[in-house]
C-alpha cells in the first residue's frame, strides 16, 4: 500500500483567521502596554494617552484603567485646547477616544461642534478622500450611534475600492486599519477577508516586534491589534455602555474558510 494513495487530496492549508486575546498579545506586551499609559499619566502626556488607551479597552474591556478624576481633566483639558485653536483634524478621533473609556462622558459636544464634523465628512466626500471620510464617519458613529451620516452608495462603493488598492499593494496595515472602519460603521458588511489578507494583517502584527513596533510604535501595534480583534468579531453594536465586541465561541467559528476540512479517506 502507498499511504500518499491514501488521501484523495490534502487541502490548502490557510491561515487562521481569528484573534485570540492570550496568544496574539503576549504577557510582555501587557506589561508593556500597561506600562506606557502608566508612563503617560506620569508625565501628563495625556494626548498619547487619549490614543492609546482606547485601544487597550477595546483589546481588553475587562482591564480597569482607573479612568477618574485625573485622567478626565488630563483628556479634557487635551479637548477644550483643541477646540479653542480650532485643531479639528485630530479632535474627532480625540472626542470618540473619549467616549471609549467613558460611555458617559460630560463633555459637552455643541450643534456647532456637529456641524464642523459633518463639514469635514462632506468634505472628504467630495475630494473623494474615502480613508478620511470613513475614519470621520467612524469617530461620529462612536460618539452618537443614532446620528445619521447619510452613507451613500458613492461613499461604499469609494472604500472598497480604497481597500482594494490597499489589498494589491499589500499594504496590510492600511487594509487592516480601513476595513476595521468599514465594519464598525456596518456591522453586517460583508468584507472579503480571504486566506491572503489575513496572513499579511497578521505578519504585520506578529512581525512588528522584529521591526520594532512593539518597542517603538505601541500606537501602530494597538492600531493592528484592535482592526484584527473587530475583523474577527461575530457581534459589533452599539449600547448605552458603549461599543460592544462579542468574539466567536471557538476559533473555527471566527471565518468560514478559517480551519479547512478533514481530507476524504478512501476504503480499502
Amino acid at each position: 500500500i502507498n499511504i500518499h494513495e491514501l488521501t484523495i487530496e490534502e487541502p490548502e492549508k490557510q491561515a487562521g483567521m481569528t484573534f485570540d486575546l492570550e496568544k496574539d498579545i503576549t504577557k510582555k506586551d501587557w506589561e508593556k502596554l500597561m506600562a506606557n499609559l502608566e508612563n503617560c499619566k506620569k508625565e501628563g502626556h495625556w494626548e498619547e494617552y487619549l490614543r492609546n488607551a482606547p485601544r487597550v479597552k477595546i483589546l481588553n474591556p475587562d482591564i480597569d484603567l482607573g479612568v477618574g478624576g485625573e485622567e478626565c481633566m488630563g483628556i479634557e483639558a487635551i479637548l477644550r485646547h483643541g477646540m479653542a485653536n480650532g485643531l479639528w483634524e485630530s479632535l474627532p478621533m480625540h472626542l470618540a477616544s473619549y467616549k471609549i473609556l467613558d460611555p458617559n462622558m460630560n463633555f459637552y459636544v455643541s450643534p456647532e461642534d456637529w456641524n464642523i464634523m459633518m463639514s469635514q465628512l462632506d468634505r472628504a466626500r467630495a475630494n473623494k478622500f474615502w480613508g478620511t471620510f470613513a475614519s470621520l464617519a467612524m469617530d461620529a458613529k462612536i460618539l452618537n450611534p443614532k446620528f445619521d451620516l447619510h452613507i451613500d452608495q458613492e461613499a461604499w462603493d469609494g472604500m472598497r475600492a480604497e481597500l482594494n488598492k490597499y489589498e494589491s499593494n499589500g499594504s496590510w496595515f492600511d487594509f487592516a486599519f480601513l476595513a476595521m472602519k468599514m465594519k464598525v460603521l456596518d456591522p453586517d458588511i460583508e468584507i472579503d477577508l480571504n486566506g491572503r489578507a489575513w496572513k499579511g494583517m497578521r505578519r504585520e502584527l506578529e512581525g512588528s516586534e522584529e521591526t520594532g513596533m512593539r518597542d517603538n510604535n505601541w500606537n501602530d501595534f494597538l492600531w493592528q491589534a484592535m482592526a484584527m480583534k473587530i475583523l474577527a468579531a461575530s457581534k459589533i453594536e452599539f449600547t448605552d455602555e458603549g461599543l460592544k465586541i462579542a468574539m466567536p465561541k471557538s476559533a473555527d467559528q471566527s471565518f468560514s474558510s478559517g480551519v479547512p476540512p478533514m481530507p476524504e479517506a478512501k476504503q480499502f
